[in-house]
């Protein structure tokens, strides 16, 4: 769901040692909206479009982003490095039931009811906010939505991402294939369900590394992107 105008202070850090192209996904603002039936297929397609573009041989990827990027490095010769941010691949079977209910809200047009499922089921932001009663959480995001417009706006993208997730974590062996090296990065702080997969992909992966970041979450790459820099420079040299 991150636009590339998110990453910005990340992609300037990075932009010190190498050059930095980003991407915006479609159905962020820089690019159109998915077409019907737009999947994993087209979302490889976007990006081997980039790196042919540009000439890069390594890629970044946040969340189902560095779903797609592993599954890039699979069908790009050339690729040679790959960090992947807590790829959730397990998330469709772990949280179905959240999801399930996200996407029957967001389909009954209940946006602020949507984003409260996410944010208490899926286990995002302050842990404190998991135990705030959802009827509670959803009045207050509701007395502030104005200023929540564009995430509110954006959850149908979410939506999208889940779906491409839960296509790219099937047969989860084909990475075995994987000839690039393999930085695979999480943090301390993010839910066990985010970890759980780091270490599935650690040991199926041929040429990986796991770090875990000290104090780092989820959304840690574009809020506070030095926290994960020295892991992201130390593996891409």
């Amino acid at each position: 769901m991150e636009e590339a105008a998110g990453l910005q202070d990340l992609a300037n850090a990075l932009a010190a040692k190498s050059t930095v192209h980003v991407l915006d996904r479609r159905g962020r603002d820089g690019s159109g909206p998915p077409a019907p039936g737009h999947g994993l297929a087209a979302e490889v397609e976007d990006a081997q479009a980039v790196l042919a573009a540009t000439g890069a041989e390594r890629v970044l990827g946040l969340s189902s982003g560095a779903v797609i990027a592993l599954h890039t490095a699979l069908r790009t010769p050339g690729v040679t490095h790959i960090i992947a941010y807590e790829p959730p691949i397990t998330v469709a079977r772990r949280k179905a039931a959240v999801i399930a209910r996200f996407e029957k809200e967001l389909n009954a047009g209940q946006s602020v009811e949507a984003l409260v499922t996410l944010v208490k089921g899926l286990e995002f932001g302050p842990r404190a906010l998991r135990f705030v009663p959802s009827r509670l959480l959803a009045a207050v995001l509701r007395m502030g939505q104005d200023e929540e417009r564009d995430l509110l706006d954006r959850l149908p993208t979410l939506l999208h991402d889940i779906r491409i997730t839960e296509e790219g974590a099937q047969d989860l062996r084909r990475f075995q294939a994987l000839e690039a090296r393999v930085l695979l990065v999480g943090g301390t702080k993010s839910p066990d369900y985010l970890t759980e997969g780091l270490r599935a992909l650690a040991d199926l992966l041929p040429h990986a590394e796991k770090v875990l970041v000290a104090e780092a979450d989820h959304f840690t790459p574009g809020e506070h992107p030095n926290q994960v820099l020295p892991a992201f420079q130390g593996f891409l040299g």
